[in-house]
């Protein structure tokens, strides 16, 4: 169980690290566009309108600027929130585990048809296919001729 939550989060960890270095990557290149951009000398011609046009959308940032930087923080917190939903459902999901598993059941250990069977109290973990630890630490191991019953599961 653990393992899965350390892989889940090296996961979320790694989406992090890519998505980060791809926006630092987004703001280089806007940045490298807006310089570049700015350098270059405007034609002169006789279609005025269609350079005022150029020169504003060369000086303009571009659309993917403001929705790249508007999304950051909301990825950001969505990313948080998701982390830490696993984080809660993990823990959640482990404890009850735990908790399944310290419960008491009965072990009915029949030797003889006749016979009344032998009663013993198991915690859920120490409980095998042949053998099991009481809660009071005795191991008792099943031979062949003996039949297990669990009551309690």
């Amino acid at each position: 169980m653990i393992g899965k939550l350390l892989l889940t989060l090296v996961v979320i960890a790694l989406a992090v690290v890519y998505l980060r270095k791809r926006y630092q990557l987004n703001l280089q290149k806007d940045k490298n566009k807006r310089n570049t951009g700015s350098s270059l000398p405007t034609p002169l011609n006789n279609h005025s309108e269609l350079e005022q046009f150029l020169t504003r959308a060369r000086n303009s940032q571009s659309p993917a600027t403001p929705v790249t930087g508007a999304l950051a923080p909301r990825l950001r917190k969505i990313l948080w929130i998701v982390l830490c939903g696993l984080l809660v459902i993990a823990g959640t999901g482990s404890y009850l585990y735990w908790q399944d598993q310290q419960r008491l059941v009965t072990v009915l250990l029949h030797r003889d048809v006749n016979e009344a069977p032998v009663i013993y109290r198991v915690e859920k973990r120490n409980l095998g296919s042949k053998e099991f630890v009481t809660d009071t630490g005795i191991r008792v191991t099943v031979s062949a001729n003996e039949r297990m019953e669990v009551v309690g599961l």
